[in-house]
């Protein structure tokens, strides 16, 4: 591919930009700009983390409306999901870190999930098997 002239100008422009930019502030700016760009590649990649999944009970019915609480064991930091009516749920924009989810519908068992290590830039897919709850309640209406 052959450069056109306006090209050139650009490219020549782009360089004495840089130039200027580096004889006005020398190598701090520089050095200050390189960090900067770096500090704001680090905080990006802080929070891409995500976790999601399915909650069903044992025979893989979905629960839908089920109440989901992930806390983060770190900084106690508590968030609070309800499964859609799919029975899915997810968390998004979570520091790469371990967490506690809590699942809670009623007529079932509360469901806790201790040391949930969440890795970033991973599928981090976890669903929920919930058991029937045992507690039965009996009604008596004397007439």
């Amino acid at each position: 591919m052959q450069r056109t002239n306006a090209t050139e100008e650009i490219i020549s422009n782009g360089a004495a930009f840089w130039r200027k930019i580096l004889n006005r502030t020398g190598w701090a700016g520089w050095l200050a700009i390189t960090l900067f760009l770096l500090l704001a590649q680090m905080a990006q990649a802080q929070f891409r983390a995500s976790i999601q999944g399915v909650v069903a009970d044992n025979t893989g019915a979905v629960i839908p409306g089920a109440t989901l609480t992930l806390t983060d064991t770190s900084t106690n930091k508590v968030l609070v999901s309800t499964s859609n009516g799919e029975g899915v749920y997810n968390f998004n924009a979570l520091p790469p870190d371990h967490f506690t989810l809590v699942v809670e519908m009623k007529g079932f068992q509360k469901k806790v999930l201790d040391n949930v290590q969440l890795n970033p830039e991973e599928s981090n897919a976890l669903n929920v098997e919930l058991d029937i709850s045992a507690q039965t309640s009996t009604v008596t209406v004397d007439a």
